[in-house]
């Protein structure tokens, strides 16, 4: 089968012939992909900023596919289940063909049988999903105005997901025109932040400040001069939100390496470690939570709103490729922000 991989060589990715999975345990299960996505973590792999210590290894974590072969110890599986294939601890490539899913009952959820809506689905692997924890984090109420910085995949489905809960004014930092534009086109108003201080053009229109902000971006955050600067997008959404608000901080940030690796290669040694404004986080009483989705709990409620017709998280998703010989070229246009999210439809096995 294909496979894409990181080599160690950043802003490169190869797509290899790879040995097809196999069945190891009574609970694994063997799927075949049908649609896969590109996350914006896998950036953070490509740009040689954060990984394991040895390449190369094989990348991805948004999938949904087709179990071909199922254990012997399955419960709630079995042969030619529709599933998400999403975040798990086992390393495993949703832009390969086949993958092996260990502990399967729980980490696979299963979809429809029709694939009308996989371009929804393939959401809830991960981004989605990560998107409604941030505003869970910030303590979000219905009738909060939100900032949310950050208009990527993830910065864009979490306003749209303020708004979708309820929020009164959803902003959406960001400088990039195309995604300025999709934020604007579900309702929210966007904020340039190269124009000037966001914090300001902001707080000009809540001059109290919003109840709940949301960082999105995570160890990429530029500046106004669009230089690299992991402490901007915290601390803004620190100056930005009302005494007693809340800070959803759910872009990935990681510690310092403990030294140089091939793994990551670009990484440094400040890397995770910046100066927080915690004189004006605790003067405003703010509470601060992020960290990793809580993926596995929302997937059925998101599933719901999309099964209902509530939710079309689908509107972010402006690439769909159809063979993986397309990736390489997409993740160098997604590191570029020339799309907002590349999505990839497998039609059958020769792709």
């Amino acid at each position: 089968m294909k496979a894409t991989m990181w080599e160690g060589d950043p802003f490169h990715m190869s797509i290899k012939e790879q040995p097809m999975p196999k069945i190891e345990h009574p609970n694994d299960v063997v799927i075949r992909i049908t649609t896969a996505a590109i996350c914006g973590s896998d950036l953070h792999c490509y740009r040689g900023r954060v990984g394991s210590k040895y390449p190369p290894w094989i990348m991805g974590h948004e999938g949904i596919g087709v179990v071909v072969e199922a254990g012997e110890g399955l419960k709630s599986l079995k042969l030619g289940d529709r599933v998400i294939a999403g975040v798990i601890s086992c390393g495993y490539c949703d832009n390969s063909q086949y993958i092996r899913i260990p502990f399967a009952d729980s980490s696979c959820f299963k979809l429809p049988a029709s694939t009308e809506r996989d371009l929804d689905y393939i959401l809830l692997t991960d981004i989605f999903p990560t998107a409604w924890y941030a505003l869970d984090c910030a303590g979000f109420e219905p009738g909060d105005t939100v900032a949310v910085f950050g208009a990527g995949p993830v910065g864009l489905l979490c306003a749209y997901s303020a708004l979708l809960r309820g929020a009164s004014k959803v902003y959406s930092v960001d400088y990039v025109p195309a995604r300025l534009a999709k934020a604007e086109s579900i309702g929210a108003i966007p904020i340039d932040f190269t124009k000037s201080d966001p914090v300001q053009q902001i707080l000009a229109r809540e001059p109290r400040g919003v109840r709940c902000s949301c960082e999105c971006v995570g160890l990429d955050c530029l500046n106004d001069k669009l230089e690299s600067d992991e402490s901007v997008v915290l601390n803004n959404c620190i100056k930005v939100t009302e005494p007693t608000g809340g800070i959803g901080f759910i872009g990935v940030y990681v510690p310092a390496p403990d030294g140089p690796s091939p793994g990551v290669p670009l990484a440094t040694a400040s890397e995770g470690v910046f100066p927080v404004l915690v004189g004006e986080l605790w003067f405003k009483a703010l509470s601060l939570k992020g960290g990793a989705a809580e993926i596995h709990r929302l997937q059925p409620l998101l599933r719901d709103l999309v099964e209902s017709g509530k939710a079309r998280p689908s509107f972010i998703i402006d690439e769909v490729l159809h063979s993986l010989d397309e990736i390489p070229r997409a993740y160098e246009r997604f590191n570029k922000r020339e799309i907002i999210k590349p999505v990839i439809q497998l039609v059958g096995p020769e792709n």
